[in-house]
């Protein structure tokens, strides 16, 4: 069975360039480009939104389909592929848009990354899609899959996350995943830690207590509470702190700094792109 995400995002398409691209995720990989060359889509996306001076706002367009791990044993890279092409051709290539399919291999279940340039190359107008264009395309995902023998985006609740859906299935415990989801997406949002759990309880009802010394406990909407180490490292107070010490000394830190902190300041950029992976609403 597919899952078809969707992950927009308003920072610079070189540095998801940077990520998807990464030798280590190349292995046994495919990557295409459409008006582009798939090795350099990020630039030229650059390129093209400077030309029409559209840099603000969205960037691009971020689009995972996902195949299950038990289908991945019958599908070739190749063909998984194919069906992102014939996806963003249909929706986006039709249209003038640009767009890299990159299929990865690197783990249990074989997924396309599908990148949109947001502003058109030969019109210089940006693209906005809705819900109901997630849904038509969703559509289409089931009408390339029926005709290739495969499972279809099975129908479930509207609005799950990629992420609630692969832990229902795999039997965890999916409103962990839920805290994890709204973790990451306001960990990006906010600039301090006590922005961070603020907008946790105002906006999602998710409160944090025990917060003393090196732990934190979260408190899902439901009821049910959970230590932050117990979610993941990346969850915990220390690690949060980290994050957030390391946006402030960045939005202090003066121009020339030398090779070595340029090499931690990318390696930082890809760890924030890393945790957009887990972010998006699916259907």
């Amino acid at each position: 069975m597919a899952i078809l995400k969707a992950l927009p995002s308003r920072r610079n398409p070189q540095a998801i360039q940077q990520y998807l691209l990464q030798d280590k995720k190349l292995r046994g990989s495919f990557i295409y480009g459409s008006q582009v060359r798939a090795n350099n889509f990020g630039k030229q996306f650059d390129q093209v939104q400077q030309l029409y001076g559209k840099t603000t706002g969205r960037r691009y367009y971020h689009y995972i389909l996902s195949f299950s791990p038990e289908e991945t044993q019958h599908l070739s890279p190749r063909e998984v592929n194919k069906i992102g092409i014939e996806l963003a051709r249909e929706f986006f290539g039709k249209q003038g848009y640009q767009f890299a399919v990159i299929t990865h291999t690197d783990t249990d279940h074989l997924h396309n990354h599908i990148v949109v340039n947001a502003v058109n190359q030969e019109t210089g107008q940006k693209l906005h899609t809705s819900r109901q264009d997630l849904k038509q395309m969703k559509s289409y995902v089931n009408e390339l899959c029926q005709s290739r023998g495969l499972q279809p985006i099975p129908q479930r609740t509207e609005g799950i996350t990629n992420g609630e859906y692969w832990a229902a299935v795999r039997g965890q415990d999916v409103w962990k995943q839920e805290l994890r989801d709204v973790i990451n997406s306001v960990r990006q949002e906010v600039k301090s830690y006590d922005d961070f759990k603020a907008t946790l309880e105002n906006e999602w009802g998710v409160a944090v207590t025990r917060d003393h010394g090196r732990g934190m406990t979260y408190i899902h909407p439901n009821g049910k509470k959970v230590r932050g180490q117990k979610l993941g490292l990346d969850y915990d107070k220390p690690s949060l702190m980290k994050t957030f010490t390391a946006e402030k000394e960045a939005a202090y830190r003066p121009r020339g700094q030398n090779d070595y902190e340029e090499r931690h300041r990318k390696k930082d950029k890809l760890e924030r792109v890393e945790e957009e992976m887990y972010r998006g609403w699916s259907l």
